[in-house]
């Protein structure tokens, strides 16, 4: 499977090794956690391709468990410094709200990835909380309006 080939990439997983899927059953829990965002909310996470047709990540949003849009994407290292992760950003939030405008999109990241936390900004997320979280590094969450404390309360809890 393509998509998994990009998912366990430890490149991909620089800033937060420990968290990298080691078998395949995490990307099929991926995908059909897409797959239901699709089905019940309009979006989720689309595949890119080169212009070759060769996978290189996926991109897109699924609404959470915490009702909100989370905003993800994981590309192939070939495409960084190219400005696809961004464009790609910006095309999710704009999708997503069109799918449900009263539905926050948010972003969660460890504070060490200064790469995700660009893209978060370009696609006109803002931070909405900073602090160490009851599991791991440093985070970050961004969202594209104010969260109200339960659900910031509830990102926060996830890591």
């Amino acid at each position: 499977m393509a998509v998994h080939a990009v998912q366990i990439d430890p490149l991909t997983w620089r800033h937060l090794p420990a968290a990298r899927p080691k078998v395949i059953d995490s990307t099929r829990t991926m995908i059909r956690l897409s797959e239901h965002s699709w089905s019940g909310h309009g979006f989720g996470m689309w595949t890119i391709r080169d212009p070759e047709g060769t996978v290189v990540g996926t991109s897109g949003a699924i609404v959470t468990d915490q009702r909100v849009w989370n905003l993800g994407f994981r590309l192939a290292p070939s495409t960084w410094g190219q400005g696809l992760a961004s464009e790609l950003a910006r095309l999710a939030v704009g999708r997503a709200r069109e799918a449900s405008p009263d539905t926050p999109v948010t972003a969660r990241m460890v504070a060490t990835n200064p790469g995700s936390v660009r893209v978060a900004q370009k696609a006109g997320l803002s931070l909405a909380w900073q602090g160490r979280s009851s599991v791991g590094p440093d985070r970050l969450v961004y969202a594209d309006r104010p969260l109200d404390a339960h659900t910031l309360d509830a990102l926060i809890a996830l890591g």
